[in-house]
């Protein structure tokens, strides 16, 4: 008998395991992994596991080949995984435009020997999804981004193998991608898309109840997947002079002996084990300091590319100092995907909503912009404005105060009129006019006003009154709006927090809001009710419950 093999590679880079249900499309997962483990070095063939079949592909998380396994309820670890195969597309493309004579993955690998690229320690790189069709379900925008995916990372060593009860499960225009396909029993052999008639034929005479026979469509054969261990599997009868076994018998036992066999499968030459790069995911909890101290040498690091050599500490505050402002970003937390520190997104907007339940981190949040503001401006360039009214920045303010950074605090609706008053008056005197004889550089440059950026944090923004003027009272906080719907240039960053609680509509009415959506301003949605619904029609983006501090920030360009 011939063997089955599969070879992803070319063309054939991406995997799909196709069978209905008690089919052994999980058991296929764990043969190939199984099969790569025998046959290569985890240098050189690694795997990364997304599980929302169950939890059965958790029997190989201690293989020496997979470098992470994530369940579907362990959604940090399922967005690290992903976001780290994205990231190493983003960094061989890099590598591969970079490096001379490199037009190949093997000259590619060679060069890297030699040169070693820090940030992508991994040979072929295989993402597992087990259930993708569920997994596109709960997130239908992958269906875009996974394009990219499937497009570009064979080329590059990244592979996709995923599962499904069928074809046309698959999203159509994935479909197309996976060149290896792993084909098990199917409800409708008829619905296979691509197959000629003996393929279906083979298809249609796979018996009933015998996980894991199959057809090699390469070859038109029929075929068996192997149950990764080295135990017999027994028959529990006989018919007809063949063996009968059990379809729902349970090998996990037989599994576990097979991976702990692997575990010393690969050495180095000092007889260290050999195991797949790991990918974890962020820490539940991560103090600010550890978020600044990234991004703080971040920009020791630019500083020194600037200057050619590794600058003194007087050296890189006067460097840091001439900055312009619209080059100085504000940390916020770090991503859950890949691990880069996250700032607020200033490129198309320099303003920022963030909205969630009681509890969920809005003032936290603030403070540490607070924070990321009084670390990177003198108070000869930057100037603060708190809005609130429970009372929970009144050391900040002190603070503040104390160092020159303050321009005003409030926690009532009246003090707040005069402090917004005063605000609109230095923003408006900025508006540009050809008297000043402006230039392309100047408007570049924002060097036609002088002046310090204006930071106005607003904490609870639904304190401050609806969404249009009662009983003769404007709205305190509407001039702000008024001002966020002018120019984005003049200095002026406005952070709001909102309650997640009615976002969907309040959004819609409220005058701050909308000028902030006009604006194109990002908006981070903390912990909040799923009963909330889609919050931008058409984008399937909406509230989830997640702890303190977790949030999803949605670009307001791209609505991702």
């Amino acid at each position: 008998r011939l063997p089955y093999v599969i070879t992803p590679e070319g063309g054939k880079a991406h995997i799909r395991v196709i069978g209905r249900g008690s089919s052994g499309r999980t058991t296929a997962i764990e043969a190939i992994i199984a099969g790569a483990c025998r046959a290569y070095s985890p240098a050189f063939c690694s795997f990364y596991l997304v599980d929302y079949a169950g939890a059965k592909l958790g029997e190989m998380e201690q293989m020496p080949n997979v470098g992470g396994y994530a369940r579907k309820s362990d959604t940090d670890k399922v967005s690290r995984l992903i976001g780290e195969t994205f990231r190493l597309i983003d960094i061989r493309e890099r590598e591969f435009g970079k490096r001379a004579g490199v037009v190949s993955l093997d000259q590619y690998f060679a060069s890297r020997a030699a040169d070693p690229v820090e940030d992508d320690p991994y040979g072929h790189y295989f993402l597992v999804i087990d259930g993708f069709p569920s997994y596109v379900d709960e997130n239908p925008e992958v269906k875009e981004t996974f394009l990219r995916l499937l497009n570009d990372g064979g080329r590059l060593g990244v592979h996709l193998v995923v599962s499904g009860e069928s074809q046309n499960r698959i999203p159509l225009k994935l479909n197309d991608f996976f060149g290896t396909t792993v084909q098990l029993a199917v409800e409708d052999p008829a619905a296979s898309l691509g197959y000629d008639q003996r393929q279906k034929a083979l298809l249609r005479a796979i018996p009933a109840q015998q996980p894991g026979r199959c057809v090699d469509v390469e070859r038109s054969l029929a075929a068996r997947v192997v149950i990764p261990m080295f135990d017999p599997v027994q028959p529990v009868g006989e018919e007809e002079g063949n063996p009968v076994y059990d379809p729902h018998a349970d090998y996990s036992a037989g599994i576990q002996r097979f991976v702990s066999a692997m575990q010393q499968l690969h050495v180095d030459g000092q007889g260290e084990v050999i195991r797949a790069p790991r990918v974890d995911p962020a820490p539940p909890v991560i103090d600010y300091s550890v978020a600044w101290d990234v991004y703080d040498r971040h920009r020791v690091q630019t500083c020194q590319r600037k200057l050619g050599h590794a600058p003194a500490p007087a050296e890189f505050a006067e460097w840091w100092s001439g900055q312009r402002p619209i080059d100085k970003h504000l940390p916020i937390g770090v991503s859950t995907e890949d691990l880069r520190i996250v700032t607020i997104p200033d490129m198309t907007s320099p303003h920022l909503v963030a909205v969630g339940e009681p509890k969920s981190g809005r003032t936290s949040l603030l403070r540490s912009i607070i924070n990321s503001i009084a670390l990177q401006f003198t108070p000869e360039q930057a100037q603060i404005v708190i809005l609130e009214t429970k009372y929970e920045f009144l050391t900040e303010q002190e603070e503040l105060a104390k160092r020159g950074y303050l321009m005003g605090y409030s926690s009532d609706k009246t003090t707040s009129s005069e402090i917004v008053a005063k605000v609109k008056t230095e923003i408006e005197r900025r508006n540009p006019s050809m008297d000043q004889q402006l230039t392309a550089a100047m408007i570049r440059d924002r060097s036609w006003y002088s002046g310090p950026e204006i930071f106005v944090l607003v904490d609870g923004v639904q304190a401050f009154g609806g969404s249009t003027a009662m009983f003769g009272q404007e709205n305190p906080i509407d001039p702000i709006a008024g001002l966020v719907e002018g120019r984005n240039d003049l200095g002026l960053h406005v952070y709001i927090t909102g309650p997640a609680q009615g976002f969907a509509t309040t959004r819609m009415s409220s005058r701050i809001y909308k000028a902030l959506s006009g604006a194109q301003s990002a908006t981070l949605l903390l912990s909040g009710p799923v009963a909330e619904g889609t919050l931008w029609p058409g984008t399937g983006i909406k509230f989830a419950p997640r702890r303190p501090g977790q949030a999803m920030l949605v670009d307001a360009e791209t609505m991702v």
